[in-house]
C-alpha cells in the first residue's frame, strides 16, 4: 500500500512555515496574561505599562498593566501581565 505521506517533514518548506529559518518573528499570546516573542532583533522599551520590541521588518508595542518579563534570551522573550493591545509598526 502507497504512504499518503514522503518521508520528508512539512516544516522542511520554508513557504508553510517561515519562521522555521529564523527569517520572520513568531508571536505567541496566551489569553491576555502571556506573550512570548521569538527572532527579534532588541527590547527597545521597559516600563510595566508597555514593552516595544524590534523585530526584522517591524515593532512591537506589547501595552498591559503590571507587565514583567520572565526571561530574555538572544532569541525569545517571555513578557506576562495584563496585556491590553499588541501594536504591530512599520519601520
Amino acid at each position: 500500500m502507497k504512504s499518503l505521506f514522503s518521508n520528508s517533514c512539512i516544516y522542511d518548506n520554508p513557504q508553510i512555515c517561515p519562521d522555521v529559518n529564523r527569517n520572520s518573528t513568531k508571536v505567541t499570546i496566551h489569553g491576555n496574561k502571556c506573550i512570548l516573542i521569538e527572532n527579534f532583533r532588541c527590547v527597545l522599551n521597559v516600563s510595566k505599562e508597555e514593552v516595544t520590541i524590534k523585530a526584522k521588518k517591524y515593532m512591537i508595542s506589547i501595552t498591559g498593566r503590571s507587565l514583567t518579563i520572565d526571561y530574555y534570551t538572544s532569541y525569545e522573550i517571555k513578557i506576562s501581565g495584563t496585556i491590553l493591545k499588541v501594536e504591530y509598526i512599520d519601520i
